[in-house]
């Protein structure tokens, strides 16, 4: 597999920086002359690490991932075989360890962009669940895109005296559901 560079380096032959990049951190006149002499070995293949961290932009806090992302903001990396792995997940396994099995890496920073270490921890997916409840980045209420309920019908079945089969029917919800968000264990207002 190829890997290609984000930004040029000098070339290893001639030095220039600029000209068309071919591979082998050579430009293309040097890559071709090295190639006739039969001296192509001589130069490195350009890895994945090269490619990788020439899409990491430093900051003095998050490591902003400058490569392709996914919908939900998180980069993605391209291994050996056409294998797809999130960026941040590369990062913590190439500069800390591996993650151990089972667990995701949480952003501290909750930025899902970011590839700095020190704003990875592993976490169960519970763990990481709660961190996201607990910082309102979840989709509560009406905003979550499952929600049958707007938040003003939400107050008024719980200001609602009437049987819950009543209320359920008229909200075409069923009744279980009147009855959790009665008790308070759903659909917190606020």
């Amino acid at each position: 597999m190829t890997y290609q560079l984000k930004i040029k380096p000098p070339c290893l032959i001639c030095g220039e920086i600029g000209k068309r990049y071919y591979g082998r951190k050579l430009c293309v006149s040097c890559y071709l002359k090295a190639k006739n002499r039969g001296e192509l070995e001589k130069y490195p293949k350009l890895t994945l690490e090269d490619s990788f961290w020439q899409r990491v932009d430093k900051t003095d806090s998050c490591w902003e991932w400058t490569g392709t992302k996914n919908g939900f903001g998180y980069g993605i990396a391209l291994l050996p075989g056409e294998r797809q792995i999130r960026a941040h997940r590369y990062a913590y396994e190439r500069l800390v360890g591996e993650i151990p099995h089972g667990l995701v890496l949480m952003h501290s920073c909750d930025n899902p962009s970011c590839v700095n270490p020190d704003h990875l921890k592993p976490a169960t997916r519970t763990e990481n669940n709660r961190d996201a409840v607990k910082k309102r980045r979840h989709a509560f209420g009406e905003k979550n895109g499952h929600a049958k309920l707007t938040s003003e019908q939400v107050a008024a079945i719980k200001a609602d005296t009437r049987k819950q089969v009543v209320i359920a029917k008229e909200y075409g919800i069923c009744p279980s559901h009147v009855s959790t968000i009665k008790s308070g264990k759903r659909r917190r207002l606020g």
